[in-house]
């Protein structure tokens, strides 16, 4: 808070507003890239269906409802746990949900962070298997081929 006061909207609504417009993005892509970043934008979903599991709300009727309130435009509602509903985090005096725009940006870096690591050791087995270069190998500096 002493760095970034900076609040955003809360219970999932960010989310599924950041879900949207990457999956829009992902419309103008193809193939495996398109794939990709659509699943990107399913990740970020899946954040509000958390919640909504959690807390005992339907979680398909619960990311049915945000998701067609977010396509009319109203960005801020997010999943109401104590109403099991949806509620406008921003403007409705007895929900006011807020979440630290802060904290949120850092654990959304971290997560695409670890998410790229997994792909990249993936893809380094993968290439092994299919009798790529093995890594360490004399062009990486390793004695000996690595061995």
């Amino acid at each position: 808070l002493t760095r970034d006061g900076r609040f955003v909207a809360g219970a999932g609504a960010s989310e599924m507003t950041l879900a949207q417009a990457v999956e829009e993005l992902a419309n103008s892509f193809e193939g495996l890239e398109q794939y990709a970043i659509r699943q990107y934008g399913t990740a970020l979903a899946s954040i509000p269906k958390s919640l909504a599991e959690t807390c005992g709300i339907p979680a398909s009727k619960a990311v049915t409802m945000l998701r067609a309130a977010h396509t009319e435009g109203r960005s801020t509602v997010g999943i109401n746990v104590e109403a099991t509903g949806l509620a406008d985090c921003l403007t409705e005096e007895e929900t006011d949900i807020y979440d630290l725009l802060a904290g949120k940006a850092w654990a959304i870096r971290m997560a695409t962070q670890a998410a790229t690591t997994v792909l990249t050791v993936d893809q380094i087995i993968m290439s092994k298997q299919a009798g790529g270069p093995a890594p360490g190998g004399p062009e990486h500096g390793m004695p000996n081929g690595g061995q």
